[in-house]
């Protein structure tokens, strides 16, 4: 097999996850993915060592890269800033491009629209990047006795969940996930589809 053949099977997943909500969407994605003949490299951009790790990798090795980011005041994380510009100034031209988020905004599906034009587009403008597919996803949310999460976070976060969840009079010592995993699963079909189509 050629060279060029071999390329055209090998898939980049890279994401940022703050507390594991993006990284669970982005390994369910995965897992749809390895069902294919795809082969699928997946880096978690958040974590310092896979950052490097990702940053070694030959970009022109894959035909097609998914990124995903948890969104933080409104950006994407840093690191993933840095490797959106990489593929900037890489010769990308050939490669499809995909993107997702996950945010308590698209919690509520009539706001969806709204999230991707709030989070995702302004945060791609800066780069001369074209993508095939974008979506954005609600978020999870861990105020359980047992989150990992600290007080403050967890403060900010429920203010922030009050004020874009209106039918929510309070918020309860548990976990509130929000992801629509059909809305995921339709996603990756999607992408799937356009990467196999190339």
């Amino acid at each position: 097999m050629s060279k060029d053949k071999l390329n055209e099977n090998k898939v980049l997943i890279a994401y940022s996850s703050r507390a594991g909500c993006t990284e669970e969407v982005a390994l369910k994605i995965k897992e749809k993915l390895d069902t294919s003949s795809f082969e699928i490299k997946i880096f978690n951009v958040s974590d310092k060592d896979q950052f490097k790790s990702l940053n070694k990798q030959d970009i022109n090795q894959y035909s097609s890269i998914l990124l995903g980011s948890s969104i933080i005041k409104g950006k994407f994380h840093k690191n993933l800033n840095k490797f959106l510009k990489k593929l900037d100034s890489s010769s990308i031209k050939d490669k499809k491009l995909g993107f997702f988020i996950c945010c308590m905004k698209a919690c509520n599906p009539e706001k969806i629209d709204e999230a991707k034009n709030e989070y995702i587009i302004p945060n791609l403008e800066d780069y001369n990047l074209d993508f095939s597919i974008v979506d954005a996803f609600g978020g999870k949310l861990d105020f359980s006795p047992t989150s990992s999460m600290n007080s403050m976070i967890q403060k900010i976060l429920k203010k922030i969940m009050l004020k874009d969840n209106l039918d929510l009079k309070e918020i309860e010592s548990k976990v509130y996930d929000f992801r629509d995993w059909q809305q995921i699963d339709n996603f990756t079909s999607s992408w799937l589809n356009i990467i196999s189509n190339m």
